[in-house]
């Protein structure tokens, strides 16, 4: 075989051995992507969880969630599904770091509340002593949630103050943390 086949071969093998490296970094990576929550002013997709600075929709049945008379105590509220994976991640990881009686889970003086589908009533219902099952999904719908798992945090005001995908608890901690600067 004559030298330029050669070293074209090995050049292309070079390049596909490369671009593997390449691939398994990106999905080795996948998992620990951590976006960050949102700010009143960054641009969001159009269906992306209630409106930055107002009040979350009422929902026939969920008044209590978007009520400005919630204990005039911060909150997130936080969306999961009993088939979602990283929603069971998630509450496992807010298992794991709770140090009090789950009746009891706050996130510093941010009040947790759990909105689920009925299985996953049973499923996390340990995590937070505030878990409200949506039968029919209207409030995921009205308050346009995309997917699970998703917090909004709600300011004392009960105005949404971020609303974002989590994949672990520190996201939690981080918005809740904003909330209290608040």
């Amino acid at each position: 075989m004559p030298a330029p086949w050669i070293a074209l071969i090995a050049a292309m093998w070079a390049v596909l051995a490369t671009l593997a490296v390449l691939v398994l970094g990106v999905i080795r990576r996948i998992d620990q992507l951590q976006p960050t929550p949102p700010s009143a002013t960054a641009p969001r997709p159009a269906l992306a969880g209630p409106t930055l600075g107002h009040s979350p929709p009422i929902v026939p049945g969920y008044e209590e969630l978007a009520s400005r008379s919630f204990e005039h105590r911060p909150r997130i509220v936080l969306f999961l599904s009993s088939s979602c994976r990283m929603c069971v991640r998630v509450a496992e990881d807010l298992r794991s770091t709770s140090n009090e009686p789950a009746e009891h889970a706050h996130l510093g003086d941010v009040e947790l509340v759990l909105v689920t589908d009925p299985d996953g009533a049973d499923c996390f219902g340990d995590v937070s002593s505030l878990v409200v099952s949506q039968l029919d999904g209207k409030l995921s719908e009205r308050w346009q949630i995309p997917g699970t798992p998703y917090a909004v945090a709600i300011g004392h005001d009960g105005d949404v103050r971020a609303s974002c995908f989590v994949t672990n608890v520190a996201q939690l901690y981080k918005i809740a943390g904003t909330l209290q600067a608040v």
